[in-house]
């Protein structure tokens, strides 16, 4: 009875902390001119709180990977980083668009948010322990029929790839990569077959980004499409260019099962900057960063790295290592 008593408890301070906070939760995506002020301001700065973002996310989902303190020295060293005295490089103007627009408070009460969750989670598991082998059955069971459901839903989206065995076995690897548990538009990209993975990506392109494949090249071990908005009101040319290296399969002679060895990505920064911070769930890494390289992220094979010359930026994905076989994996 205290157990419950306890839960009822927390599950009533959740929904207080929820009221007053997370209805006006403050987000960077989508808010370009913090993102632009911000990248102006110190990039490292920037990249810290897409990492908070994310970690909030993971929060939000329940995927605990990283602890509620370590998000909050984060914001503490993001607070202390933006008390100093307006920096050469910003306007005054910029600086207090800065300043006002962005919300540390709301992060943190958001994180509060979803620190009472976990309690209420720890607390159910706790007395979850505790109840007969056949109360614990019939939650398996339950369980069991939910994710029977999503396994029918997620598979009757439509596959691009044209090989229905080799896109199905990588769809069910790729989707714990993903966004969130529906995303069916996630790819690695060295050692994939390039119609898997050009689909995908042309997939979220169209459906997140709004963009239109315009142009389609093939030159030796080379193949690259180019994206265009369907609606753009901007004066220049906007555009994202993906460039495959290809490279034969070693099962198969096949023209249409080659594989990928590398990948780049150019186009308009401000694209190529959307696209490397939404379509890669995983923690951004902004520490060990090699000559031109802004931030990364380490996704099984994939070293996806964001590069920069001071002017522009562009996507790389290189192999890590020795590779990853997809060919053999969940036959």
């Amino acid at each position: 009875m205290k157990r419950i008593i306890t839960v009822i408890f927390l599950l009533l301070a959740v929904i207080i902390l929820y009221s007053q906070s997370v209805d006006n939760v403050f987000r960077l995506r989508g808010n370009d001119n913090i993102t632009k002020y911000l990248m102006e301001f110190d990039t490292q700065i920037f990249f810290k709180i897409k990492t908070l973002e994310v970690q909030l996310d993971y929060y939000k989902e329940g995927r605990e990977t990283h602890t509620i303190e370590k998000s909050r020295n984060t914001i503490q060293e993001i607070r202390e980083k933006l008390s100093v005295n307006k920096p050469q490089s910003l306007s005054r103007q910029k600086w207090e668009i800065l300043q006002n627009g962005l919300c540390l408070d709301c992060y943190e009460k958001e994180l509060n948010y979803y620190a009472a969750q976990q309690e209420i989670k720890a607390e159910q598991k706790r007395i979850t322990r505790q109840k007969s082998d056949s109360v614990r059955k019939a939650q398996n069971d339950s369980l069991a029929l939910v994710q029977r459901i999503s396994d029918s839903i997620n598979f009757s989206k439509p596959a691009f790839a044209i090989d229905t065995s080799y896109s199905g076995r990588m769809t069910r690897l790729m989707t714990p990569f993903g966004r969130n548990k529906r995303d069916m538009t996630f790819t690695t990209f060295c050692g994939v077959r390039v119609n898997f993975a050009m689909n995908k990506l042309g997939w979220y392109l169209q459906e997140n980004m709004g963009m239109t494949d315009k142009d389609f090249k093939v030159n030796g071990d080379k193949l690259s499409i180019t994206y265009v908005p369907r609606v753009s009101s901007s004066t220049q040319k906007e555009h994202i260019t993906v460039t495959y290296t290809l490279a034969k399969n070693k099962y198969s002679n096949d023209d249409d099962k080659k594989v990928i060895t590398r990948c780049n990505i150019t186009g308009t920064s401000e694209l190529i900057l959307k696209l490397f911070i939404h379509y890669w769930a995983n923690m951004v890494k902004i520490d060990e960063t090699k000559t031109g390289e802004v931030a990364y992220y380490n996704y099984i094979a994939d070293r996806v790295s964001l590069v920069s010359d001071g002017r522009t930026y562009k996507i790389e994905i290189k192999q890590i290592g020795d590779g990853f076989d997809y060919e053999t994996v969940g036959k």
